[in-house]
């Protein structure tokens, strides 16, 4: 395994390692993980590859649109990572809480940005991973960690009837 060094703006580097991935292919991954501006266009030139879009779906600064679309996107680990980034909409971490793989639904779980709204949803979970990420969750309101002990039949509303 060999190391590429890639340099940013402002004097930083970063080593990456590298199997048999080109130089190319390796800068471009790690560009989305942290550029300031990513384009569509680098998402449909991409749209391929699922590292590449796992990576672009945890840039902070990735737009709404290309967020939208990554919601939707056929692989679990890209959807949760939509689910956590601080620039999800509410209504796209709404349209998440519904998402059929509890991985993902566990990801929003212990997303800050999460609405008490959304957090009841999940804490009504079929899932116990999505339970507990909703109980570390820190924006937790205090009466849904209370309930999170208690039985499931203190659920008013299921999970899928809240936002699915």
């Amino acid at each position: 395994m060999s190391r590429i060094r890639h340099r940013r703006r402002m004097g930083e580097s970063y080593d990456i390692p590298v199997s048999d991935s080109p130089p190319d292919l390796v800068s471009q991954y790690f560009s989305l993980a942290v550029d300031k501006n990513p384009s569509l266009e680098i998402l449909q030139n991409l749209s391929s590859d699922e590292y590449a879009r796992s990576s672009l779906a945890r840039n902070p600064n990735c737009t709404e649109e290309i967020l939208q679309r990554l919601a939707c996107d056929e692989s679990v680990q890209v959807r949760a990572e939509v689910a956590t980034n601080p620039n999800t909409s509410m209504e796209l971490l709404q349209q998440l809480s519904c998402d059929e793989s509890n991985i993902v639904r566990s990801s929003l779980a212990r997303n800050p940005n999460c609405t008490g709204e959304i957090l009841q949803s999940l804490a009504c979970d079929e899932s116990v991973q999505v339970r507990a990420s909703v109980k570390i969750n820190p924006s937790t309101p205090e009466e849904i960690m209370r309930n999170l002990g208690s039985s499931r039949d203190t659920c008013k509303m299921g999970h899928d009837a809240k936002f699915c």
